[in-house]
């Protein structure tokens, strides 16, 4: 049954389709104002008025932009010298991915670390005493290194203070620095519902096997599907949409057929044609359950509704 629900539809469709998706699909906004320090410090503060330099080497060899320098001076009793801050707004229930480029060069001593901490706060502010979470992330490398962790608000964070600096062990006098580029803060998904990178699947009616659709969660706030069905004189129908993510839904309003396709060596992209549908709205109740409706006026098809349960998993992404 897997192979009639899955084994010839994919990527042929990705492959007739793939410039339309390209074309639509928005990369995850870094919600950190200048985190690659363009050309200076703006828009971070240093309450605590420590040594910063900025400097125009960048981690991505980027000629247009540059890094920070971060300096722990004087004795240390174990701790976290933090120079840069910077105050976001936060989305309670819901899961963030934070990093960034982080060196320290040779010559400092040993056990330095460059650092970004990210304190979770209940007021907009970010001015309460004591931060509801905490996350951390840190590296020794001389050499640039891409550091990233996700972490999950609870439901009364509002704020969130960012925060860079350097880590030198405790009973260590002598200076030392860091340096950091390219931090970063984005969103991913709402915690309160089901729709996490989990949910990208072949899904299906078990009552009809032999149709079924594809599913990819793009990011916290769209998703990309393909149903591998038949019109009504039987002949194969690959319908496809880009579509939005609201609570445990998705709703793709402007679903389409495609044709003009030819089979190599005589295929011509050229030829493919978007032809509108009508819409479709996936509604999840569970990781391996939910409810699939579509409206359409195009001819061959009758709008209606149907059950659809998980047929695959995907790798190394738990749903629970």
């Amino acid at each position: 049954m897997l192979c009639r629900v899955g084994s010839w539809m994919l990527f042929g469709a990705l492959c007739a389709l793939g410039a339309s998706l390209s074309n639509t699909v928005q990369a995850q906004v870094n919600i950190l104002e200048n985190p690659g320090f363009q050309s200076g410090i703006e828009d971070w503060e240093n309450p605590p008025d420590r040594p910063v330099e900025w400097q125009d080497e960048d981690a991505s060899d980027n000629p247009g932009s540059g890094s920070v320098k971060l300096s722990y001076t004087g004795p240390s009793n174990g701790s976290t010298s933090t120079s840069l801050i910077q105050c976001i707004t936060a989305t309670p229930m819901v899961e963030y991915r934070f990093g960034g480029y982080f060196r320290v060069p040779e010559g400092q001593p040993e056990g330095t670390e460059a650092q970004i901490f990210v304190h979770a706060h209940t007021t907009g502010n970010c001015n309460d005493d004591v931060a509801a979470q905490v996350f951390d992330l840190g590296s020794a490398s001389d050499r640039w290194e891409f550091r990233s962790e996700y972490f999950t608000t609870e439901e009364f964070v509002t704020s969130f203070r960012v925060s860079i600096g350097v880590f030198k062990p405790g009973g260590e006098s002598a200076d030392a620095f860091a340096e950091v580029d390219e931090v970063f803060v984005e969103e991913r998904y709402n915690r309160s519902n089901w729709l996490r990178p989990a949910m990208s699947a072949s899904w299906y009616n078990p009552d009809e096997s032999g149709h079924g659709i594809m599913i990819h969660i793009l990011d916290g706030k769209s998703a990309w599907m393909c149903w591998f069905a038949f019109d009504s004189s039987g002949d194969r129908a690959w319908i496809c949409a880009l579509g939005t993510i609201d609570g445990d839904t998705i709703e793709f309003a402007d679903a389409f057929t495609v044709s003009g396709g030819a089979f190599p060596p005589n295929f011509d992209p050229g030829q493919i044609a978007e032809n509108p549908w009508g819409s479709i709205t996936v509604t999840f109740t569970g990781c391996n359950t939910g409810t699939m409706t579509w409206t359409t006026s195009a001819a061959g098809f009758s709008s209606g509704t149907m059950p659809i349960e998980r047929l695959t998993p995907l790798w190394g992404a738990s749903c629970s």
